[in-house]
This record gives C-alpha cells, sequence and structure tokens, in this order.
C-alpha cells in the first residue's frame, strides 16, 4: 500500500518546483488570507513562512505581495517579531535587492507602527550593513530607514551609529538633515 502511495504522489508531484512563480504567489496569498481571516494564530504561523517571504522579496512579481502580508503579519501578531524576522533572514542574505526591500518594509513598518513597534537597535545594525552595501539602491535604501528612525526616534539613534565608516555617516547626515 504504501509504495502504491508512493508512487502516486512521485507521479503528481513531477512537476512540483520552487522556481514555479504561481506556486510561490499561491504560498504568499496563502499567507495573505490568513493573516486577514484568523484571529487565532501565533507567530509560528509566520515564522514558518518568513525565510521564504525575505529570500523572494526582491522578486518584482512578488514584491508587492509579500509585503503586503508582511504589514498584514506585523498587525496579527506584533511588528516586532516580524521587523526581527525580516531582519534576521536579510542580514545573511547575498542579493541585493532583497535586503534593499527588506529596508524599505522596515520603513514601512515604523511609518505605521511607530518606533516602539520595531528593534531599534537591531534595525540601526541592519541599516549599518545596509549603508556599507556595494550597490547604490541599497545605500539609499539604508539611507530612508535612518531617515525614518531618526523621524519617530530622534537624535538618540546617533548613539548607536558611531562605528559607521566617516563617508558613510556623512552622507547619513546629510539625509538626516533634510529630515525634521
Amino acid at each position: 500500500m504504501l509504495e502504491a502511495v508512493s508512487k502516486f504522489v512521485k507521479a503528481k508531484m513531477k512537476d512540483f518546483k520552487e522556481s514555479n512563480i504561481n506556486l510561490m504567489k499561491e504560498i504568499v496569498q496563502t499567507y495573505i488570507c490568513i493573516a486577514t481571516n484568523c484571529d487565532a494564530i501565533n507567530k509560528r504561523t509566520f515564522h514558518v513562512g518568513m525565510q521564504f517571504m525575505v529570500e523572494k522579496i526582491g522578486d518584482i512579481k512578488l514584491s508587492v505581495q509579500i509585503k503586503e502580508c508582511m504589514v498584514l503579519a506585523a498587525e496579527k501578531v506584533s511588528p516586532k517579531y516580524i521587523s526581527n524576522q525580516i531582519i534576521k533572514y536579510a542580514s545573511t542574505t547575498k542579493a541585493p535587492k532583497n535586503i534593499q526591500e527588506s529596508c524599505l518594509i522596515l520603513v514601512t513598518i515604523i511609518d505605521d507602527f511607530g518606533v516602539k513597534g520595531v528593534p531599534l537597535k537591531e534595525s540601526i545594525d541592519f541599516g549599518k550593513l545596509a549603508a556599507a552595501h556595494a550597490t547604490p539602491a541599497v545605500r539609499q535604501s539604508a539611507n530612508k530607514l535612518f531617515c525614518e528612525l531618526f523621524k519617530h526616534a530622534g537624535e538618540g539613534i546617533r548613539t548607536f551609529m558611531e562605528d559607521i565608516k566617516e563617508s558613510t555617516l556623512k552622507v547619513i547626515d546629510a539625509e538626516l538633515a533634510k529630515n525634521t
């Protein structure tokens, strides 16, 4: 019996690929559906898919859906938890677009929930990592993250930014000076 089930599963799953964009869209859509319709959900529900979502957030075909899903998840479980997960997985990714989009989703979460909704030190550390990146678009998104943190937390964030390279810090300070 077990052998028959195994053959059936292999036959049906032969076209199953993680690179199938329609399958990935459905996974994200499932999480959106869970976040909008289920009241009794916990952090584990979103933990399962967070690495996948952070790795795919840079994909233009999935980016909008993933951002929507992460904001809805932050509303359901907690913005601090979702932010920590984003930072955890985005810090280890190699793709510049993923780091860039992760900075931008953190900006959205800070804007929606305030600075108390995110881990401040970890967000600044992630911003420092992004600000030191070789890709200009990643550095610009890090500047946006710092500006949003500065807008909500004020001068207090500067104490965590002392170990940034001087040339990078000048660029960040110029951006912060534009902010009120």
